[in-house]
């Protein structure tokens, strides 16, 4: 009996660029975007902390053109994805990169003069779960035996 795997990424936090759609050679609509997320604390003294971290993303094809038509730079996201890890050589040093691959997002703020809210789509222009619908089933798989998520290509994907 294999042991079930997971590569899940939750993040909700600002995106942190403008938005720029691209197209691969092969005419794929594509976006390069990060995103700040930020955690709050209090220190021994009860001075508030705080820490943002930057992470890559990646849109691909129908949630690359949704995310043009409805966010900006500053625009806060709840996403859901998968890690990916590339490594190339910057001079003699072998550098890894690690980006999201975005398989469904929803805007939660940030611009006034968005259209009404979108359900989240899929790659293949399906309607698939909210994140926080995959909140709760995660919480329900992890709790029993897990279906295995990684079966198939899903939403993002590589070139």
């Amino acid at each position: 009996m294999s042991n079930p795997s997971r590569n899940l990424v939750m993040l909700m936090g600002n995106i942190g660029n403008d938005i720029t759609i691209n197209t691969t050679g092969k005419g794929v609509a594509v976006v390069n975007a990060t995103l700040a997320t930020t955690d709050r604390w209090r220190d021994a003294d009860g001075e508030l902390r705080d820490a943002t971290e930057w992470h890559r993303l990646v849109f691909w094809e129908k949630n690359a053109e949704r995310l043009e038509r409805l966010a900006r730079k500053g625009t806060c996201i709840d996403l859901v994805g998968r890690l990916r890890s590339s490594e190339f050589m910057k001079g003699d040093v072998k550098v890894t990169k690690t980006e999201i691959y975005v398989e469904s997002f929803q805007i939660i703020s940030g611009w006034k003069d968005r259209p009404p809210a979108e359900q989240p789509v899929q790659q293949d222009g399906a309607r698939t779960e909210t994140s926080t619908e995959i909140r709760k089933n995660s919480r329900k798989a992890t709790k029993g035996s897990a279906p295995n998520a990684g079966e198939g290509e899903g939403g993002g994907r590589p070139l």
